[in-house]
């Protein structure tokens, strides 16, 4: 779920401890909330679409319950490909966004899992995704 609140909003959720982690991410801030991810934690498992920054948080707060799976391309060359082709994004930001898949990439040691995404193999790595969930 993706709610939208002003930077102020978000600055003083930070202050008052309410996000599991919040990060800057491509020059804008995320953050996840603390009492939803509690909350659906004690009913079962929780799958999360999340940055390296966030994710890192997350398992040094609760280490026993995350299992981090990185997705990525074979080469930063494919994911420029792929990025060029969504055909919605200046410049400027793909750069941004590859700058950062750079740093991200030399975090992917500390993750559980490595899962490359290839062109064309999505049903591939649905499958190697779905094999790690069922087994953790």
């Amino acid at each position: 779920m993706v709610i939208h609140i002003s930077e102020n909003e978000f600055r003083k959720k930070i202050t008052n401890g309410d996000f599991l982690e919040w990060a800057v991410v491509h020059e804008n801030l995320y953050g996840t909330d603390k009492k939803v991810v509690e909350k659906k934690l004690k009913k079962n498992s929780l799958l999360m679409n999340i940055d390296v920054q966030g994710a890192l948080q997350i398992k040094n707060k609760i280490p026993e319950k995350t299992v981090l799976i990185f997705l990525r391309t074979k080469t930063i060359a494919d994911l420029a490909r792929r990025l060029k082709k969504r055909g919605k994004m200046p410049a400027a930001i793909i750069n941004l966004r590859l700058e950062n898949a750079r740093k991200e990439l030399a975090l992917a040691k500390k993750y559980n899992y490595i899962v490359y995404n290839n062109e064309g193999k999505l049903r591939e790595t649905i499958n190697r995704v779905v094999e790690i969930i069922a087994k953790n």
